[in-house]
Formats: structure tokens, C-alpha cells, sequence
């Protein structure tokens, strides 16, 4: 099935039991900036690119990371990516998304994406986005 399409509530399956299931891993930083670059080639609309990040966020189990830790980066563009009809990104957010995926989860390069994000955002979502990241912390 494509990650896309709509299921019918009668194909329904049970999700993974992470006890028992090993469960599926986040894509890695490669992955996604694959992913980015066929959406860059035009070979991924940004439709598809969102369904693929929903497919991805519903189908693993997403570990909650402190921002320091290994798979972080990862995880915050997936779920970003899959919240793009709330918060539109476009081939302009390339670079940042790219400056974000290399940092390895260097505290400069979150501020410089939360620094991204508000500004395409506006400052409104800027202050939600610092707020809750220090409210976690």
C-alpha cells in the first residue's frame, strides 16, 4: 500500500507491541536527506513527501530523545515534516533543513532551527517552540 493512500477501517491492523515486536527504527539522517533531495529533483511532491513522514511517524516507534542524543535531529524533522500542512515548508527551508540534519545534534544548530522555523513562522509559533523546549528540559 502506498504510504499515501487512505485505508479502509476494515484493513485495520493492530500496531506493533514494542515488547514483543522488535520495533522498526527511525530512517536515519541518509534517509531523510534522500528523501529531501527527491523532493528537491521534483521526483517527490510535497504531498508525498509529507505522506511519507506520516507513514514513517505512524509505522516506527519514536524514541523521545533528549536533543543531545544520538537520533534526535532525526526524529524533529520527521515529525516536522509530517506536520507541514500546520506549519508549510518549501524548497526555500532546503538549506536549513540540511544545516540541521549535519549538526549532530549540536545545541546551536536546534537554536538555529527553532531560529528557522520562527522566522518562517512567525513570532508567535517562536515563542510556543522556545517555551515548550524549555518547559521539557
Amino acid at each position: 500500500m502506498d504510504p499515501g493512500e487512505l485505508r479502509d477501517p476494515g484493513d485495520a491492523v493492530m500496531p506493533a507491541d514494542p515488547w514483543l515486536d522488535p520495533p522498526t527504527p527511525p530512517p536515519t539522517v541518509g534517509e531523510i536527506a534522500i528523501q529531501l533531495l527527491e523532493w528537491e529533483r521534483g521526483d517527490l511532491s510535497t504531498a508525498e513527501l509529507q505522506a511519507w513522514a506520516h507513514h514513517v511517524v505512524g509505522s516506527v516507534l519514536l524514541p523521545d530523545l533528549s536533543p543531545d542524543q544520538d537520533g534526535a535531529v532525526a526524529v524533529e524533522i520527521v515529525l516536522q515534516l509530517s506536520a507541514m500542512d500546520h506549519h508549510p515548508l518549501d524548497h526555500s527551508d532546503l538549506p536549513a533543513l540540511r544545516a540541521f540534519l549535519a549538526c549532530g545534534g549540536d545545541e546551536r544548530g536546534w537554536q538555529a532551527w527553532f531560529a528557522h522555523l520562527a522566522a518562517a513562522s512567525g513570532a508567535s509559533l517562536a515563542k510556543k517552540v522556545f517555551a515548550d523546549r524549555a518547559g521539557s528540559s
